[in-house]
């Protein structure tokens, strides 16, 4: 600002300097929100905010069978019914242990502020969708809000599962690989606290004979064969995988006890009994070690060790049986033919 002097020109200039960093940071934060929200908006399936604080719901965005478009509702209502209805039952109760008032308040004070979670959406006719649920966290002032979007990923997530299962699957059986076989019995143990459970090794009797006179692909076909009679057999919560070229891995999940591992060992030899030759005049079968958690040991590599020491019993004792290890002094056996 000039002031003017004896001639009338300005003798002195005052000037104040602002410092509008902030604002401008303010303004484009502000102008970067509304970008963003409007790229999530176009691609998602649905939006919503929450005052988490007063624990309100605002449905001012893309509604979704669940998720009311009507502002102010109690948010633990909407989002509990939303999980009853929607969730997928396999995925429901993480979803709440995260979506929840009290889990989003709790993740926030540990320093959370972008709570994702991959989960499936059900429809009324029975169909899954993939979803990527998010809700982004924001206080303002003395409130915790949150934006929340849910997200179609159903494309993306099948072919990640599917090449997944590809990674996981031996491609001949269809039954779990070596390394995923190993690992899941192994991840399985190491979160016990009780529970009797057993490790089965099982072996193909003769089955080098087998590709030695009928070929690769016969013996291909045999071993596709019993890998299907094997997931008949075993219940869906039993890990049951091929490790070798002839040689399969089941672990028997709370299986009560030692006879019961032993019956269902027989029963497993009497269905691997089958016909290999045209003229079904002959037959291959399977030699199984036994051992059991805890008795015999309670990690994956001390399990294995003793079923493959029965194993090589039923092996030596003539194959077609079942050995059930038993520890001792000196080791002994239950030795069983698989015959009537």
């Amino acid at each position: 600002t000039p002031f003017g002097g004896k001639q009338g020109g300005p003798e002195h200039i005052f000037g104040v300097l602002q410092d509008v960093t902030a604002q401008k940071e303010a303004e484009l934060n502000c102008r970067r929100e509304r970008k963003y929200r409007k790229a999530i908006l176009g691609s998602s399936l649905a939006s919503f905010e929450a005052n988490f604080t007063l624990g309100r719901y605002y449905g001012g965005g893309k509604p979704m069978p669940g998720l009311p478009s009507e502002d102010g509702l109690d948010y633990s209502g909407v989002i509990g019914q939303f999980a009853g209805q929607s969730v997928f039952s396999a995925d429901r109760e993480e979803f709440l242990r995260r979506f929840s008032l009290e889990g989003v308040i709790n993740q926030f004070i540990q320093g959370e502020t972008k709570l994702t979670m991959e989960c499936r959406l059900c429809g009324k006719d029975g169909s899954c969708l993939w979803v990527l649920f998010t809700v982004s966290l924001i206080e303002d002032t003395h409130d915790v809000w949150g934006i929340a979007y849910v997200k179609n990923i159903d494309s993306q997530k099948r072919r990640e599962l599917s090449l997944r299962e590809k990674a996981e699957r031996d491609s001949l059986s269809g039954l779990y690989n070596k390394g995923m076989t190993e690992s899941l019995i192994s991840e399985f143990l190491e979160n016990q606290a009780g529970g009797i459970h057993a490790l089965l090794i099982l072996d193909v009797d003769n089955f080098k004979q087998i590709n030695d006179t009928k070929g690769h692909q016969a013996g291909d076909s045999v071993l596709a064969r019993l890998s299907g009679i094997l997931r008949r057999i075993f219940r869906s919560a039993d890990i049951v995988g091929r490790i070798g070229g002839d040689e399969f891995l089941v672990l028997l999940k709370d299986i009560g006890s030692g006879e019961m591992a032993a019956r269902k060992a027989r029963e497993v030899c009497r269905a691997l009994c089958v016909c290999v030759g045209p003229e079904e005049r002959e037959f291959c079968s399977v030699s199984v070690g036994i051992a059991m958690y805890p008795q015999h040991g309670t990690c994956f590599s001390e399990l294995y060790r003793k079923a493959d020491t029965a194993l090589y019993q039923a092996k030596y004792s003539g194959k077609n049986r079942y050995v059930l290890y038993e520890e001792s002094s000196s080791p002994q056996f239950w030795d069983h033919s698989a015959g009537p």
